[in-house]
């Protein structure tokens, strides 16, 4: 008899790992694909459908509990807009799209298509605890100064 966690119940010997334990979905090649094809899949719904009016498109939670503004709420709102080449309107939904969108694209950038000593070198920039901490410190101040100011 075999368990999930390679060892026997019946005697402490342990018995092989299957395949599916050792090697998890985040190591396979076949990840990355699959996250192209969700973000594609979500980037074609956010382009055909609006999310400003309709009721497929998930709410915020923490709005909803607490009535405050997340630092991600408009989030939908402003993707949907720069997929539409509304710069602006995107920029209006949701300041922080400023730090984050590009923070973002680097850290995809280095996580999927880069190795070796470049990739090294900019992740010691990106995941750097200084400039984490200060991107932490500006999601904070834009809940305090946009629930505070209504922006």
């Amino acid at each position: 008899m075999r368990s999930l966690l390679g060892y026997s119940p019946l005697s402490s010997v342990p018995l092989p790992l299957t395949p599916l334990l050792t090697k998890p979905l985040i190591l396979s090649k076949w990840y990355p694909l699959l996250l192209l094809l969700v973000f594609a899949g979500m980037g074609v719904l956010l382009y055909w459908g609006n999310p400003e009016g309709s009721r497929w498109f998930p709410r915020c939670i923490f709005k909803w509990a607490t009535g405050w503004s997340c630092p991600g709420c408009g989030l939908q709102r402003a993707l949907h807009a720069l997929l539409h080449g509304r710069f602006l309107r995107a920029w209006q939904y949701n300041y922080l799209l400023i730090f984050t969108l590009p923070y973002a694209a680097v850290l995809i950038f280095e996580r999927w298509f880069m190795w070796g000593r470049a990739q090294q070198r900019l992740q010691r920039i990106i995941e750097h605890p200084v400039l984490v901490y200060l991107l932490a410190v500006v999601c904070l101040s834009w809940i305090i100064l946009r629930n505070v100011l209504g922006i």
